[in-house]
């Protein structure tokens, strides 16, 4: 599932990051960067929810990785 939410999620914020490097009127370059903006907490919101369901169902694995 977490694909089928993800790709489509991901391909939104590429296309709205994209939109705010073109050279548009003020108004709409502020307009691009809220979308973009917005889409990036709404992918954490979405990761935070794909992992709770992670946890529900004991599929989670936890790694160790050292601190440099």
């Amino acid at each position: 599932m977490s694909h089928e939410i993800r790709t489509p999620m991901n391909a939104v914020l590429g296309l709205a990051y994209l939109l705010t490097k073109q050279h548009l009127p003020e108004e709409a370059r502020k307009l691009a960067q809220k979308i973009h903006s917005s889409g990036r907490t709404l992918l954490g919101i979405i990761n935070d929810i794909l992992d709770f369901s992670k946890i529900e169902a004991g599929r989670l694995e936890i790694e160790q990785v050292p601190s440099p």
